[in-house]
């Protein structure tokens, strides 16, 4: 196959070599330089010839420039990393937040339905038995008649029946190192609930709550199983 060719002052050049020979002349126009009409015209009423850089010169300057870009590139892509973490740090808080309205919702629900319960197996007071006082931590107390052979979810239902009351609570008699949890099973007389004795409510907030819903360990009345209690003064 024959290549085309051009003429150049009386030489003929193949188009592959003319296309080499400009894309090298396309390269060199960075290190080439041309005074501004500004600079040519003050060098002449100063009868001087416009001052022309060094090759040294023009490369320097044109390293410059190339050093001048990428950083103005890696500037603009950390801005923009920037941006997107805080987009994703603002997006993990709102998912966050709603996760706990969510949660928090959830526990107010079950807070009311536990309630209800109490409320639907409240059991009348019996005509004889011993008398057991109640104190709350708002300071109000109230009290009533039990039999030492009835469930001790009778006398769970009684306390947790206020409005304030949460969906786990604790019935604590510190002069006998006892604390009683609103889940606990069995009879009065079981958890040595037989005569006439003043018990401190305390209501119980989300996470504790719902650490006992978890991590439940094997209820037993004695204080020595349980955290310690703090009895509403």
């Amino acid at each position: 196959m024959r290549l085309k060719s051009f003429n150049l002052r009386g030489y003929s050049f193949p188009l592959v070599f003319r296309t080499l020979f400009l894309i090298k002349c396309v390269c060199l126009c960075d290190f080439m330089y041309f005074p501004s009409i500004e600079e040519t015209r003050l060098a002449e009423a100063r009868g001087q010839n416009p001052e022309v850089p060094s090759f040294e010169q023009r490369v320097e300057t044109v390293e410059q420039t190339r050093t001048l870009r990428r950083s103005q590139d890696i500037e603009y892509l950390e801005a923009l990393n920037r941006d997107q973490q805080r987009d994703q740090e603002r997006e993990a808080q709102r998912l966050s937040l709603e996760c706990s309205e969510e949660a928090a919702q959830l526990m107010e629900e079950r807070r009311l339905n536990a309630l209800l319960e109490r409320r639907s197996r409240l059991c009348p007071e019996p005509l004889d038995g011993f008398r057991i006082q109640l104190k709350y931590c708002d300071g109000s107390m109230k009290s009533r008649r039990f039999l030492p052979t009835q469930s001790l979810q009778n006398l769970m239902d009684y306390a947790g029946n206020d409005d304030s009351a949460s969906e786990i609570f604790w019935l604590s008699m510190p002069s006998a190192g006892t604390r009683l949890s609103s889940t606990m099973t069995g009879t009065l007389e079981e958890h040595n609930l037989t005569t006439p004795c003043t018990l401190f409510v305390q209501w119980l907030e989300g996470e504790e709550v719902e650490q006992i819903r978890f991590n439940s360990p094997n209820p037993e009345s004695n204080i020595d199983e349980w955290p310690e209690a703090h009895p509403p003064l």
